[in-house]
């Protein structure tokens, strides 16, 4: 139901504003060409009143909603700011399944709404799929992904550092420096998975590598293990990191697994003068992949 104090004198004061009779305050609403000149009275500023003593948050929409109340606290307004604060609190669910990524944003950047930001960080710690599943997921801000991914109470069924739908840029926001990770890659319209092991951490200072304990691998079945193929590094050049890439394997002389920036098309381009790993069926040149996956390796 819409808020509403004494309407009587609301009525009044309504009518005073549409008239704009004896105004002497003009205020300036809105940005660039979508500016609107309002005509008030500093008599009824000073008093912290709503002309109308009127307003319905059921047809506005959360983020909306956020900015008059952090408004609304700025002019003081206690008794519309106590209102406004226990619409917020009632009705956060749903605010976050309209616009998940933004409200996120919103209350976290905000002191004034931590009692929205604990509430949605205990339902997304408990219920990580709200979050991880959104196709919206990869455009969340970098410091946001980074805070839920060192949460020790976030309930994952499994250790998964990066599952970002193929973006090279969230790849090393999320996975950079990260210690030993394990990369398994889905070879679309096939039933081949292909993948590798760095046990070196993850970075994006464009240079390469040397490692013995690097290895690659392919399964031209996923469903017979007996098609299964690994080759091991011979030291130089095994595992590189550049920002504009993904994952990548390989030296100077070529790729024998690596991504590019958009993730969904891979290639294995080494060259016969590269011998950090030995060939093991990786399909040559550009192939299109489903999806990959990014897994921490944790010593216990």
């Amino acid at each position: 139901m819409p808020f509403e104090c004494s309407q009587e004198v609301a009525d009044n004061f309504e009518k005073l504003f549409e008239s704009e009779e004896e105004y002497d305050v003009i205020i300036y609403a809105g940005e660039n060409e979508n500016v609107k000149e309002l005509h008030v009275h500093s008599l009824v500023l000073r008093t912290r009143f709503i002309y109308c003593g009127k307003i319905d948050l059921e047809k506005l929409r959360g983020l909306d909603i956020l900015e008059i109340f952090l408004a609304v606290d700025e002019i003081r307004i206690e008794t519309l700011f106590k209102y406004i604060q226990g619409y917020l609190t009632k009705h956060q669910d749903e605010f976050l399944q309209q616009n998940l990524i933004e409200i996120l944003e919103a209350v976290y950047q905000n002191e004034l709404l931590s009692f929205l930001w604990d509430s949605y960080l205990e339902k997304i710690c408990n219920e990580p799929e709200i979050l991880f599943n959104s196709d919206k997921f990869i455009t969340l801000k970098a410091p946001l992904l980074e805070l839920f991914f060192k949460r020790d109470d976030l309930l994952l069924d499994e250790i998964v550092i990066c599952r970002v739908s193929n973006l090279a840029k969230t790849f090393h926001t999320i996975c950079d420096n990260k210690g030993a990770t394990i990369v398994i890659v889905k070879i679309s319209n096939s039933e081949q998975i292909v993948g590798g092991y760095n046990p070196l951490y993850r970075h994006s200072g464009n240079t390469f590598m040397t490692t013995y304990d690097s290895f690659i691998f392919s399964f031209a079945n996923k469903n017979n293990f007996q098609t299964a193929r690994i080759g091991y590094s011979n030291g130089a050049n095994s595992v590189c990191g550049f920002a504009c890439d993904g994952p990548a394997f390989g030296g100077n002389s070529g790729y024998h697994l690596a991504t590019g920036r958009s993730g969904s098309i891979w290639f294995s381009d080494a060259s016969i003068n590269n011998t950090a790993f030995p060939k093991i069926g990786i399909p040559k040149n550009d192939f299109v992949v489903d999806d990959y996956e990014v897994f921490q390796v944790v010593k216990k």
